[in-house]
């Protein structure tokens, strides 16, 4: 396999990044997963796909790129103040069940708002991934959700990540 790196302006459309997302995550193993890494191990949903859809490329994070995912001040500052706050809404609302119709309609808006919040976090992924020379590697998606695993937790992965990883080898 060449070892063709991409480093030009932009090669990461985050319009692709977006409908991959979609689709990957309309997998129920792929949804459960995810919510499992979210809810218990605090990993981002987005970073997660990010790295399956670079998998699916052949596309190998390097240490440096999954830190920045990781660790990034304007990714974290936009999950914790707008995306987190949405869902968190989105879920108080789910659980109080519908009071009157217009209780049902905050919770269509709601839902969409935070569904455009996560879009923008893929923005902001793809900007900072952008800024990054990733090399070609064979399969990597596994080894991708790995490099951002550990940055949360330097152990062992858990299945939901090797189920991610299998469900995204399908798309």
């Amino acid at each position: 396999m060449p070892t063709t790196q991409y480093s030009t302006p932009n090669w990461l459309s985050r319009d692709e990044l977006w409908r991959y997302s979609l689709k990957l995550y309309s997998k129920e193993a792929v949804r459960d997963a995810c919510l499992q890494l979210q809810e218990y191990r605090q990993l981002n949903i987005n970073a997660l796909l990010t790295c399956c859809f670079l998998g699916g490329k052949d596309l190998k994070l390097t240490t440096k790129a999954a830190k920045e995912l990781s660790f990034n001040r304007q990714f974290r500052r936009w999950n914790q103040e707008t995306t987190q706050p949405l869902r968190d809404i989105r879920r108080r609302l789910k659980q109080a069940g519908p009071a009157c119709p217009e209780q049902l309609e905050l919770y269509r808006q709601i839902t969409i708002a935070e569904l455009s919040a996560e879009r923008v976090e893929q923005a902001i992924i793809a900007a900072i991934l952008n800024q990054h020379t990733l090399p070609n590697a064979a399969a990597p998606c596994l080894t991708n959700l790995s490099l951002y695993w550990q940055n949360y937790h330097p152990m062992a992965a858990d299945t939901e990540l090797l189920t991610l990883a299998q469900q995204a080898s399908t798309i």
